[in-house]
């Protein structure tokens, strides 16, 4: 009995023993959650739980969707087109007239502008979603209207096309709608362009899609998008590119220009679409005198480039003449170097300044041309005109004049080539020559005084150009005149000698090329200047593969033996230049 008893006393105890490791278990476990709790950590099996995670994951995304309001969206463009539809559906099948369908189809549209900028964005998101949708329907009612049913005549869909963009500007800059703005000015400005297709009417559309630039000009100021201005323009190009064909080919032709194609208003039409563009391009260049962008600093020359092509190609076989567009376009030119100095002096722009400078420079290269119509009048107008506006750029700081002007010189050169002032014989035997030796000294002393002012550190070009080394342009330029004016020069002196002319001239260019390749290396060692002393030797070269290269082959006699003795001369002063050279690095 008494093992008995102590077997149970054995058995109690174990059992206490497990009950009392149990609750030290349960002990444990709600410390640890309570401590969990306290420093605000997860609990340590939730780690073990991966699919508690993904659930935590899809409530995650679903919570991004409803904070979106992607499907409020989405369900708003159903609900509007679905109305949109109905009444399509109506019109198509009778029940509406056309008028009347058309008419509520573009109050339909006015209801959703309204109802979608009454209030404040970004307050409402679901309200610039319903203007928009507004602003397509509309363009595609006036589209519609005008090429399908014949109900919109085109100036009154210009006409509703411009209300609309302007009542949608002003609203938009009051709520803040700068998207509505911008899908509105995009809309407006395709739509005009497609309006009437291949023959809208030009002077309404062309007033349009001049607001629709304003309207991206003010979209600049305000959301500061200037890729609306680029997208805006691509239609616009079009436009005028259209008109300009449609008139140039009957005219050309000799032929009759349909009325439809508004030959009284395009001249109107693109002095007020140069003036309005350029005026808001100076008023961009005020609004931002720091930093305009690409847009506003490329915009004014562009116009101004384009605007003229257009002009020239219709004005020419209409007038049979230019001189009356040479005048105009450079009071053009006046207006945007005075538009320039105001940018510069009132309120520091220097951007402005340089970006109406440019427009100035490529409305006075043609309007030149266009008034002297006369080459050699016009070549040397370009390269004093390329003097000056060296001298403004230094003034100003501007290292893009500083460039256009050395571009500005070689076109003065190259355009005295083409029109062949100085091919030989001369035309001229006294002007052209005398045109040559002008232009030659132009460009030296242009190149001279590059090197004595060297380009503003602060500009763009001083940063990129460093020593200025693209001057040494003005060199060949310089070289190229002079040796045209040696040419000019010898064919008349050798023509009064009993000699062959032909013979003697190829010796004759010769030895003239190299005399100017022996001045170069002269001036570069007496001026310590690499880049003219480089530029003697290149001109050596030249020199050697035309005597060889040529002479050889058609030349003969007295010219030959001195067109290989002035290499030999030009060579000799080439080792005898580049030994005191080195002697002075040395």
């Amino acid at each position: 009995m008494t093992g008995i008893g102590e077997s149970q006393d054995r058995g109690t105890t174990s059992g206490l023993r497990e009950e009392l490791a149990a609750v030290q278990r349960q002990i444990a476990q709600l410390a640890e959650r309570v401590a969990a709790l306290e420093q605000g950590a997860p609990r340590p099996e939730a780690a073990a739980e991966p699919q508690l995670a993904l659930e935590l994951d899809s409530e995650s995304a679903w919570g991004w969707l409803t904070r979106s309001r992607v499907l409020t969206r989405v369900a708003a463009v159903s609900f509007a087109l679905v109305v949109a539809l109905v009444l399509r559906t109506l019109a198509d099948a009778g029940a509406l007239g056309t008028t009347p369908g058309v008419a509520l189809g573009l109050a339909y549209a006015a209801g959703l502008m309204a109802w979608g900028t009454r209030r404040r964005a970004p307050a409402s998101t679901l309200g610039s979603v319903l203007a928009t949708c507004g602003v397509v329907l509309l363009c595609t009612v006036v589209l519609e209207g005008q090429a399908r049913f014949g109900v919109v005549p085109t100036p009154l869909g210009n006409a509703i096309l411009a209300l609309t963009l302007v009542l949608l500007a002003v609203t938009g800059v009051w709520r803040r709608a700068a998207l509505v703005m911008e899908i509105a000015t995009l809309a407006v400005a395709v739509t005009t362009v497609a309006l009437g297709f291949p023959t809208p009417h030009f002077a309404s559309a062309a007033a349009t899609l001049l607001l629709a630039a304003a309207v991206a000009s003010l979209l600049l100021g305000t959301a500061r998008r200037p890729w609306v201005h680029w997208v805006v323009l691509l239609p616009a190009l079009f436009f005028w590119l259209t008109w300009t064909f449609k008139l140039a080919i009957p005219l050309r032709r000799g032929l009759v220009v349909p009325a439809e194609v508004q030959q009284a208003w395009f001249l109107p039409s693109l002095a007020a679409t140069l003036l309005g563009h350029l005026a808001l391009a100076a008023r961009r260049a005020a609004a931002a005198p720091a930093a305009p962008g690409p847009f506003a600093m490329a915009m004014p020359a562009f116009t101004v480039v384009w605007a003229q092509a257009a002009a020239a190609a219709v004005v020419l076989p209409w007038l049979g003449h230019t001189r009356a567009l040479g005048g105009v376009v450079l009071a053009v030119a006046v207006v945007c170097l005075a538009v320039a100095v105001v940018l510069r002096h009132r309120s520091g722009a220097a951007a402005g300044f340089t970006a109406f400078a440019l427009a100035a420079t490529c409305a006075l290269a043609p309007a030149l041309a266009w008034v002297l119509a006369e080459p050699k009048s016009l070549a040397a107008a370009w390269s004093l005109t390329a003097l000056g506006l060296a001298l403004v750029a230094q003034r100003h700081g501007s290292g893009s004049l500083r460039l256009v002007s050395y571009l500005l010189q070689a076109a003065a050169c190259a355009a005295a080539v083409v029109v062949g002032e100085f091919a030989a014989p001369a035309p001229s035997p006294v002007l052209d020559p005398a045109l040559a030796v002008f232009l030659a000294a132009s460009a030296w002393l242009h190149y001279s005084w590059c090197r004595r002012h060297p380009p503003p550190a602060t500009s763009w070009y001083g940063r990129v150009a460093g020593a200025d080394r693209l001057a040494v342009l003005l060199v060949w330029i310089a070289a190229a005149s002079a040796f045209c004016a040696l040419r000019l020069v010898a064919w008349p002196t050798l023509s009064g000698l009993p000699i062959d002319v032909d013979n003697a001239f190829h010796g004759a260019q010769s030895v003239g090329l190299h005399l100017i390749a022996i001045a170069l290396m002269g001036l570069g060692l007496f001026r310590r200047s690499r880049e003219l002393l480089v530029s003697g030797v290149i001109l050596a070269v030249l020199g050697g593969l035309k005597v060889f290269g040529s002479d050889m082959l058609v030349a003969r006699g007295v010219p030959l033996v001195l067109s290989v003795f002035s290499f030999g001369v030009a060579v000799g002063v080439a080792s005898l230049v580049l030994g005191r050279w080195q002697k002075r690095i040395a």
